[in-house]
Parts: C-alpha cells; sequence; structure tokens
C-alpha cells in the first residue's frame, strides 16, 4: 500500500500537467490584435478630448467606455452621459444602440459626480459632454 501511494501522486501529477499544459497559450490572432492596438493608441495625436467607445445592451443603463489619451482601454472607466444639454448620437437620430462599438473622440470633462447604475449597486462616472465626434 505504501507503494500505492507516490504512484498516484505521480500519475497525477502527470495527468494534471498534460491536461492543464495547453492553458498557458494565447491565439495568435488576439496578441497581434493587442500589439495593433497599443501602437494605434501611442500614436494618438494630441488634444483635449477623451476616447470613447459606445457599448449598448438594452437593460443597461449606461453609455460605454471613456479612456483618457494615451491610455490602453483597460484603464477606461464605464460612464454615462449628461444629456441635459446634448443627447447621445444614437438618441439624436431616435435609433438606440445603431452606434453599438463605435468610437468617438469626446469634447468635455468629467463632472466629478457618480451616478447609481439602475438595477445594480454599481456607480459609474458621469461626464459633461460638449461635442461628440465619429
Amino acid at each position: 500500500m505504501s507503494r500505492a501511494v507516490p504512484f498516484l501522486l505521480a500519475s497525477n501529477l502527470l495527468f494534471g500537467t498534460l491536461f492543464f499544459g495547453g492553458c498557458q497559450t494565447v491565439p495568435q490572432g488576439i496578441q497581434e490584435a493587442k500589439i495593433e492596438m497599443a501602437q494605434r493608441i501611442a500614436t494618438e495625436p494630441a488634444g483635449d478630448y477623451f476616447i470613447g467607445r459606445r457599448y449598448y445592451k438594452p437593460d443597461f443603463k449606461f453609455w460605454g467606455y471613456v479612456r483618457r489619451l494615451g491610455q490602453p482601454w483597460s484603464a477606461a472607466q464605464l460612464v454615462m452621459l449628461n444629456e441635459k444639454q446634448k443627447l447621445a448620437p444614437d438618441r439624436e437620430q431616435l435609433s438606440f444602440g445603431s452606434d453599438n462599438n463605435y468610437e468617438y473622440k469626446l469634447y468635455g470633462s468629467f463632472s466629478g459626480d457618480t451616478v447609481r447604475r439602475f438595477l445594480t449597486a454599481n456607480f459609474v462616472a458621469k461626464l459633461q459632454r460638449r461635442t461628440c465626434v465619429t
């Protein structure tokens, strides 16, 4: 019986190595896309604007993600737009969500306020927007 324990341990180690060995690789296309995106972000022209990506889901009550120039999308903030002065582009055209996954140059500033998301306990940043350019 004492010989069975090392054998079982060794077989479990071998099985684990074979089973989990393939989990470390990243598909080549994804890695290339990440490198390309980082290069594109690094060459963004300087200015006083943010980059916003519209993320539309009917049940979610936020506009999308906004990042500062030169920062990766992993540093972006989930935002709601203050539409008191100007409506979001899809709301102006009365075609809600038609701009899903579009990128915009957003001119404006963060208000410093946070807004509670409906149906969740999460809070998101509020963006005071002056203009929006596709």
